[in-house]
């Protein structure tokens, strides 16, 4: 699917925006030292924390609940309790109060769970459902932290619809996938930016295009996503990863608790879908439609996870893929 327009960046691991970080290949970190925390970020931070009935009547405080949670002996019960805790822990005799994260099924977990609890994300609502997104200041760029989710069905020629779940499964952590047509909102449902840009049809829509995108925000250009990578991958502040334990791509493929989701854009592997109801490569790799068309067929995406880098490529418009939409200036 390359042609002339594709750029490769040779980057050995994009860490920064691409947030698939269960930390679960290292467990060395594990409370060993008899502790339980004062507090943790979120719940999925918690469950990490076995509740058994050496430390009944323990809490955590939780702070994105604000709420302490309580061990009732078998599982951690929310409280009425909002008193946030001073440094000290808990002190527990349990010979190691962390569970196992390998344990943990990662298609239990969400978009937010994977989200860097050290910077301050924004948020917005969409308006058209009600849908609420994180989003993260990288360079100068305003982006959502999270993928759309929303439901565009308008049909095409041979597609009852035009945006997908993988495999009809829960789309709250991956958000949908998206034909071109659709990302570029084609039938003019929410601006005429887009208008008639679709498969075989040689349109990138007038700057800025809406697209899919709440309002306010917009479906980035190729150029718009060449500079999310290149505001990072040059500025030398820890983007890229080239030694283990932190190299995110290798073999070709991703290697699970290997990210650290730098800069919060938490880039997770979506996979994508092929016209025929098929979908592949979900937990492997992941690419964002931008607002450009190469050719009649082809569009601009950026895609993570394939080779030993970053590639801004035209791909075939007939593929689902994901959207990160980027505030309007």
């Amino acid at each position: 699917m390359k042609n002339t327009f594709a750029k490769k960046f040779t980057v050995l691991a994009l860490v920064g925006v691409l947030g698939f970080a269960l930390s679960a290949c290292d467990n060395s970190s594990s409370a060993s030292n008899n502790e339980l925390p004062a507090e943790v970020y979120d719940l999925a931070e918690l469950d990490t924390y076995e509740c058994n009935d050496e430390i009944t009547g323990k809490k955590i405080y939780v702070s994105e609940q604000s709420l302490n949670y309580e061990c009732d002996g078998t599982a951690w019960q929310k409280t009425n309790d909002k008193t946030k805790p001073s440094s000290s822990s808990n002190k527990t005799s349990s010979s190691s109060s962390k569970k196992n994260t390998s344990d943990i099924n990662p298609e239990n977990l969400k978009t937010a769970d994977f989200l860097n609890p050290e910077i301050s994300y924004g948020e917005i609502k969409d308006s058209r459902d009600g849908e609420v997104y994180k989003t993260v200041k990288i360079g100068d760029q305003w982006w959502m932290a999270e993928n759309l989710n929303y439901r565009y069905l308008q049909p095409t020629d041979c597609e009852d619809s035009s945006s997908f779940c993988y495999y009809d499964e829960d789309c709250s952590k991956y958000g949908r996938l998206y034909l071109w047509s659709a990302a570029m909102d084609s039938s003019a449902v929410f601006s005429k930016n887009g208008a008639g840009c679709g498969d075989f049809a040689e349109c990138s829509g007038d700057y800025p295009v809406r697209g899919v995108c709440p309002e306010g925000w917009h479906l980035p250009s190729s150029i718009e996503l060449e500079q999310l990578v290149s505001t990072k991958a040059t500025s030398g502040s820890g983007l890229i990863m080239n030694s283990e334990p932190g190299t995110l791509l290798k073999g070709g493929s991703w290697k699970q608790g290997s990210g650290i989701n730098a800069f919060g854009f938490t880039a997770l592997p979506a996979g994508y879908r092929s016209r025929g109801e098929h979908y592949y490569d979900k937990g492997q790799r992941t690419c964002f439609w931008s607002s450009t068309s190469d050719v009649i067929h082809l569009a601009n995406a950026v895609c993570f996870g394939e080779g030993d880098g970053v590639d801004l490529r035209g791909e075939k418009k007939e593929l689902s893929y994901s959207i990160r939409c980027l505030k309007d200036n």
